[in-house]
């Protein structure tokens, strides 16, 4: 009994860790988003996560997470696009704003 109890308690304990991961680097970009629409005077209305529906960015890899955003200004005005953001390696937020408006933050 315990020579089958070993691999599946390894197999329990590697997906929770990636779970855990997946967990941790969603929560981070929400809030680099969060930040960065606190920075920019923006409210967000509108923020969905995106796994195959990529929009503009075709380059992206295995720890970016990429959003459908739809803002307000201080104006009352909207605007939608897209954001990128860093994951694991920094805070950084890529935005392309339907309309071809392009804005790179750190």
């Amino acid at each position: 009994m315990s020579k089958y109890l070993c691999p599946i308690v390894w197999i329990l304990l590697c997906l929770s860790a990636l779970f855990i991961s997946f967990r941790r680097q969603v929560s981070r970009s929400t809030a680099a988003i969060r930040q960065w629409a606190v920075d920019n005077d923006y409210t967000l209305v509108l923020l969905k996560r995106r796994l195959f529906a990529l929009g503009p960015f075709f380059m992206v890899l295995s720890y970016h997470n990429v959003y459908i955003v739809v803002i307000e200004d201080k104006e009352g005005q909207r605007r939608s696009g897209w954001l990128r953001t860093g994951g694991y390696v920094s805070n950084r937020v890529d935005v392309r704003w339907d309309g071809d408006i392009q804005e790179s933050l750190n």
